[in-house]
């Protein structure tokens, strides 16, 4: 009788741990805006600024991240556009990106094994992550990780570029809200 009366606990306090889990899931919401600003890329030969332009905006049930990077090079400006669009998952905070609509319509992710990026989002505290991760033609992976931070006025932001583990590229940079 004890052990079912102390499973029936057990089963209770899981059950409210896993509803109050879910009820307390991060909200996009402080992270919609337009923001604008520059990261600095550091390597051996010199420091270099980027321009960033960054829209967070709720779309249906999910959310859509749109950025720009413009990049200056000696010889011509290179600019750099993503729009992804974010769905929840049955995982609070965990957001699976609907990059492309299957045979059905319904809005899925890309296939890295074709040589598509497999991209997510997850908010944790104050930070919203977007991750990339590619399999490489030689079976390895490259893992990109864009961390965009609130912080009062705008959001702190770091890009990594991961290549069989071994760090490539660490950018940081601040962006200010103007809208």
């Amino acid at each position: 009788m004890k052990r079912r009366s102390a499973a029936a606990t057990l089963i209770t306090a899981l059950a409210l741990v896993l509803v109050g889990g879910a009820a307390q899931a991060a909200s996009i919401d402080p992270f919609i805006g337009t923001y604008v600003g520059t990261a600095v890329v550091e390597s051996e030969e010199k420091i270099t600024k980027r321009d960033l332009n960054i829209v967070i905006s709720k779309k249906d049930e999910g959310f859509e991240v749109d950025w720009t990077t413009v990049i200056p090079k000696e010889d011509k400006t290179v600019r750099r556009q993503f729009k992804i669009r974010f769905l929840p998952t049955p995982r609070p905070d965990v957001f699976k990106a609907a990059m492309r609509m299957n045979a059905f319509g319904a809005a899925v992710p890309l296939d890295p094994l074709k040589g598509d990026p497999y991209v997510w989002a997850s908010i944790r505290g104050k930070s919203l992550f977007v991750y990339g991760i590619l399999v490489t033609d030689k079976g390895g992976y490259e893992l990109q990780v864009y961390q965009r931070t609130l912080k009062p006025g705008g959001m702190t932001v770091r890009f990594q570029r991961i290549h069989d583990g071994k760090k490539h590229k660490d950018i940081t940079g601040e962006v200010k809200k103007v809208k």
